[in-house]
């Protein structure tokens, strides 16, 4: 059984198991895959899950809001977010399970408005989820829980913490069911990305623990960043799996198996590392498979009409591996021990003719480091004389080669989006980084891929060990006066990871490591001391603001941010002309204004997914510190009425009077009866408290609160 674990993007399969399975089977091996990530999305984005967290997120609350003070800062985030999640969970609740099968509707690409909105509510079920778990968080791409330290005691208690691993749980009832059902002899967990590392050992070692269980293996690229950390962790080997594969999967499962099948020892299988009862053993690298020589992937067994998508995209690679290899930050390469392997482009074609014929797909995303000019050309050329009729995305570095005529026959074969590798405008800082390209290439490349038609997305860096504020104001000026020829670029900071050339030769960048801790063994990320150039938090702030304020000049900004990098590729497939960018993609009403005239016999309610509550601190003046990032003024118990709109966020204080007034409202007691009530209670003119009433009532009505 090969298994993806949680957490990974829900649009589509991961490449990896696909690959594996079909190289097992084809070699007699008897393979069962298991996409664990969409089947959690299922889980955690449904209502029952969702209402589920009700009396957690209530009970979470009813502690903070019994506190004495809130401190600044973090505690009274998490009081504003945990209000507003427990608030609008039966809301979202009760949408959730539309949004899923909305966002699997063709349709939702004629409604971009429904589509930003549909996303939006899975964002906040998963912001549901994650005040439940809290400080854990997660979302629709990403997971981390800030208590796990990276040391393998950390480890081990993360992976058993029900209050904070919301996988834990779901492994449990869910999961682990059906390997008991299936009983395989080998458990595979690909770690391909540090938000599936925590997720994967707990799996992991929940699949060990069962008394004569498989043997639980691990992969991926995680692992193979932690080549040099397995094989001093006995532990790892004690709890959580048996074995662990470093670089490609293929040729080593395969040997594993057959290891197994005949119960010899493990000596023999490549990339292993795996303890017997002399210690642990670091088995040889051998070389990879030839890449010509392996099958297509194999999707049968995965549920491809679960993931959360309106048109089928199946991922596919043309090589593995980078051919520049070269840049000072990145790692991608390292999982194919910086090897390159371009594919035949017939090879390629063939793969894609016979994906799109047996699963019915059209939709194909690249997941090749990035494609060489030489690689565009062929695939294109076989594209154009086959007649695929695909839709394609890839990243691609800014090369010269990429010329106009090149660009138009990658459109013409297929190509929609382009993600371009562009990190700074700096040539100083372009050569810090050993990017290989130059800013003028830069420019001329994505004149060449717009002007043919294709999207053009850059990825931009900013904070590279030694650049200057002046580099990054280079980097965004480029970016403001070259608008018509980019559609949408994003923004990070730089972070040292390991197996980067920063991170083994930090003294040539000027940088400092800080002091190794063994505790940190599991942290992808290393901590580090500028000494020179831009600090992190500097860069994190240019980062932010260049998103904030800068994209929203580019034509495709808007467009982008209400389909999401995944939706993109296929919405621009549906459109036979130029796309209009600036299209009017309505946001909805913050607030839908009911402007009912009442009167007596007026029977007001609170309308759907509106409450009314009493708090004993201020929200308001606690969202205004968060807002402001006030560090230095606690909140202190001040008893408030509050109401609030779960759908829209409409947030408002509450008198004591009116709060009493918007008691009485259930929609069956008229305002005159609501007046007489209320007159008898406080032996008051019936005619001048139905006057104050309505003049109440009024205010709430126009801004959305009540219905009638």
């Amino acid at each position: 059984m090969l298994v993806l674990p949680p957490q990974w993007v829900p649009e589509r399969p991961y490449l990896s198991l696909p690959a594996l399975t079909a190289y097992l089977r084809r070699e007699g091996i008897r393979v069962i895959q298991k996409d664990f990530n969409i089947e959690a999305y299922e889980v955690l984005l449904s209502k029952n899950y969702l209402k589920g967290l009700s009396k957690t997120l209530d009970r979470r609350f009813e502690l903070i809001d019994a506190k004495a003070q809130l401190s600044p800062g973090l505690e009274q985030r998490y009081y504003n977010d945990l209000f507003m999640a427990k608030s609008f969970c039966g809301e979202i609740a009760s949408k959730v399970e539309n949004a899923k099968n909305f966002l699997r509707n063709p349709k939702i690409l004629d409604d971009l408005a429904a589509l930003e909105e549909t996303r939006e509510t899975l964002n906040k079920a998963l912001a549901i989820v994650s005040m439940a778990y809290f400080p854990t968080t997660l979302d629709l791409s990403s997971f981390r829980m800030p208590v796990f330290s990276g040391s393998v005691s950390s480890l081990k208690e993360v992976t058993q913490n029900e209050d904070m691993n919301p996988f834990l749980g779901l492994f449990k009832t869910r999961f682990i069911p059906s390997i008991l059902e299936e009983k395989p002899d080998i458990v595979g967990i690909t770690i391909a990305g540090q938000s599936q590392q925590i997720p994967a050992l707990t799996l992991a070692r929940l699949v060990k623990s069962i008394p004569g269980g498989p043997h639980v293996v691990v992969g991926g690229h995680v692992v193979t960043l932690l080549n040099d950390v397995l094989p001093t962790r006995t532990e790892l080997f004690d709890t959580f799996f048996d074995s662990a594969i470093r670089f490609d999967g293929e040729r080593p499962l395969f040997e594993l198996a057959k290891s197994l099948d005949r119960g010899s020892g493990l000596e023999s299988v490549p990339n292993l590392i795996f303890r017997d009862s002399k210690g642990i053993h670091v088995n040889p690298i051998s070389p990879p498979e030839d890449f010509d020589s392996l099958p297509p992937p194999d999707f049968d067994g995965l549920p491809l009409d679960k993931y959360l998508s309106p048109l089928r995209v199946l991922p596919i690679q043309s090589s593995r591996g980078c051919y520049w290899d070269k840049c000072a930050f990145c790692t991608h390469s390292r999982g194919y021990g910086k090897k390159y392997q371009p594919r035949n482009p017939s090879k390629v074609i063939a793969d894609i003719n016979h994906l799109k014929a047996k699963y019915n797909c059209s939709h194909f995303a690249f997941e090749d480091e990035v494609i060489s000019p030489r690689a565009a050309n062929l695939l294109s050329n076989e594209l154009i004389n086959t007649h695929s009729e695909v839709t394609l995305t890839s990243n691609i570095r800014l090369e010269k080669q990429f010329t106009p005529e090149l660009c138009q026959k990658m459109a013409k074969a297929g190509f929609k989006v382009l993600y371009l590798g562009f990190e700074s405008a700096s040539q100083r800082v372009l050569d810090l980084m050993d990017k290989g390209i130059t800013p003028s290439v830069a420019e001329e490349v994505c004149r060449n891929v717009h002007d043919a038609g294709i999207w053009t997305h850059l990825y931009v860096m900013f904070g590279f060990p030694g650049e200057e504020s002046q580099d990054a104001r280079e980097t965004i000026d480029f970016l403001r006066s070259h608008k018509a020829v980019i559609n949408s670029f994003h923004t990070e900071n730089f972070v040292l990871s390991k197996g980067s050339n920063v991170s083994a030769c930090p003294e040539k960048w000027d940088i400092e490591i800080d002091t190794y801790l063994p505790e940190g063994d599991f942290n992808g990320n290393l901590q580090f001391i500028h000494h020179s150039g831009l600090s992190q938090s500097q860069a994190l702030d240019l980062s932010v603001s260049t998103m904030n304020d800068l994209a929203i000049e580019f034509e495709g900004d808007r467009l982008l941010n209400a389909l999401g990098h995944f939706y993109l590729p296929v919405y621009l497939s549906t459109k036979k002309g130029p796309v209009d960018f600036v299209q009017t993609i309505q946001p909805p009403n913050l607030l839908d204004k009911d402007l009912t005239v009442l009167t007596g016999s007026s029977t007001p309610k609170l309308k759907q997914g509106v409450t009314l509550e009493r708090l004993n601190f201020n929200l308001v003046n606690i969202r205004q510190n968060v807002l402001e990032k006030n560090v230095s003024c606690a909140a202190y118990p001040e008893r408030v009425n509050f109401i609030f709109a779960h759908g829209n966020g409409g947030f408002r204080k509450v008198s004591i009077q009116a709060a009493e007034i918007l008691a009485y409202c259930n929609g069956y007691k008229t305002i005159t009866k609501i007046a007489i009530e209320l007159g008898k209670k406080y032996d008051a003119p019936v005619a001048q408290i139905q006057a104050d009433c309505m003049s109440v009532l009024k205010s709430f009505y126009d801004d959305g609160f009540l219905a009638t």
